[in-house]
């Protein structure tokens, strides 16, 4: 899994926490007494389990992201309230800090996917036109058509190195982590 799909993983988790803790908050109107300890055993458990994954995604994937994400990560998690939190208080404090876990993280979850779904999109439009720029020169380069078609004829895998090459010069790291016949490549 890559840094993006990590994060669309982890953003369901807090979108999930969030319905629960709003499903919560609901019913609690009905009964003002939370006699299963649902504030401290589900909503602080899961929202402790989501701070430690939101480290360990740091710890992962910081030389990957982009930067404006990186720092909003960091600083997200650098926090004296949040790096400090206490995730087991007393039963007076439990629902000040269940709102504070679940309104950090609803506020993070939207600042971090409003700043990777502008990065995303810069990376595709730089991508298209990558694409774009190869076909493009296939069809008016004879020599760039003639590595293309020696390539096609050796295999995959000189094809993927010119593509690759191609992609870079665009400022696009490309790169087949493990894929068994992952082209489709006429035999």
């Amino acid at each position: 899994m890559n840094w993006y799909e990590e994060w669309k993983a982890l953003s369901a988790r807090i979108h999930g926490l969030l319905n629960a803790g709003s499903f919560f908050f609901t019913a609690l109107q009905h009964s003002s007494s939370d006699d299963m300890s649902v504030k401290r055993k589900i909503l602080l458990a899961s929202a402790d389990k989501i701070f430690r994954s939101l480290n360990t995604y740091l710890r992962d994937y910081q030389s990957t992201f982009p930067k404006e994400a990186l720092e909003s990560l960091k600083k997200f998690l650098d926090q004296t309230e949040i790096k400090g939190f206490n995730f087991n208080p007393g039963p007076n404090q439990e629902r000040g800090h269940v709102q504070f876990a679940l309104t950090s993280l609803a506020a993070f979850q939207s600042e971090f996917s409003y700043i990777i779904a502008d990065t995303q999109a810069v990376a595709l439009r730089i991508t298209e036109r990558a694409f774009v720029h190869l076909q493009r020169s296939i069809i008016a380069d004879d020599e760039i058509r003639n590595k293309w078609i020696s390539a096609f004829s050796d295999g995959e895998p000189k094809c993927e190195k010119l593509g690759a090459l191609h992609l870079l010069s665009h400022g696009v790291w490309a790169f087949k982590a493990h894929a068994e016949k992952g082209c489709c490549f006429p035999d």
